[in-house]
């Protein structure tokens, strides 16, 4: 197990085994039976009050800002267990999630059942594409996955996000980020979850800088930010929950 502080000048960074990363999430599927589609996504297996009150609050600060008028078509990538499905679904046109965990597209899938504007497809971030995906999106939510990234796949992944914009369109990132410098935590295993973890917290500049070299040349600004939680729903001391909400 390790915790690796770096910077962004440093020489080298650590990186994460993807195969391991994977690994979490068949782990995750597999406890959505005993603890819930909700609290298996937000990681406080011996919390399941605070997990409530982290997704009521998620979405409460979130959902506003995607200005939703029953339209658009809406690209979930890391949907994950369709946690934010629930409220997205109503609100839009037409939604796609996208996760590179099958057995979360399962579960979802088997959630939401058959619909001619519901779809989920087991797809990595990084893999995104016109050729992939086959439609462009105006709106695009990518919650919490960007840590499961190394940097190479980051850079493909928000790239991607911009192939699939539609000409007008809204980027909602919400992501934990390093408070002091960045974090990569390293076959470490839980005691909370009961599972190996790896995961790469990133300063906030150190991600704004990736996002705004993709997307700023196609025509997006960085609109709002802001932190998620308030101090009371925020449990770690070296991390934190922002926002980023981009426009084109």
């Amino acid at each position: 197990m390790a915790r690796i502080s770096s910077k962004p000048e440093d020489a080298s960074v650590p990186i994460i085994d993807r195969e391991s990363v994977a690994g979490f999430f068949k782990g995750r599927a597999k406890k959505v039976d005993q603890i819930g589609h909700v609290q298996a996504v937000i990681y406080q297996d011996k919390n399941p009050d605070l997990a409530r009150q982290r997704d009521v609050a998620e979405k409460a600060k979130l959902l506003p800002l995607l200005n939703l008028r029953g339209i658009e078509s809406v690209l979930d990538v890391g949907c994950g267990t369709g946690r934010w499905a629930d409220v997205i679904v109503p609100r839009c046109g037409s939604y796609k999630g996208a996760d590179f965990s099958q057995e979360f597209v399962d579960i979802s899938s088997r959630r939401f059942g058959a619909s001619s504007n519901v779809s989920f497809v087991r797809i990595a971030a990084e893999e995104i594409s016109p050729a992939t995906i086959g439609e462009t999106f105006q709106v695009i939510l990518s919650l919490g996955l960007f840590i499961y990234l190394n940097d190479d796949e980051l850079v493909r992944a928000i790239r991607g996000y911009g192939s699939v914009a539609d000409e007008s369109c809204r980027i909602l990132i919400r992501e934990p980020v390093g408070i002091a410098s960045r974090l990569t935590i390293k076959d470490h295993f839980s005691d909370e979850l009961g599972q190996v973890y790896n995961a790469i917290y990133r300063t906030e500049d150190e991600l704004m800088k990736v996002v705004l070299e993709e997307l700023f040349p196609i025509g997006f600004r960085l609109k709002e930010s802001g932190d998620v939680y308030e101090a009371a729903l925020n449990n770690r001391l070296d991390t934190k929950q922002m926002w980023f909400l981009l426009e084109k």
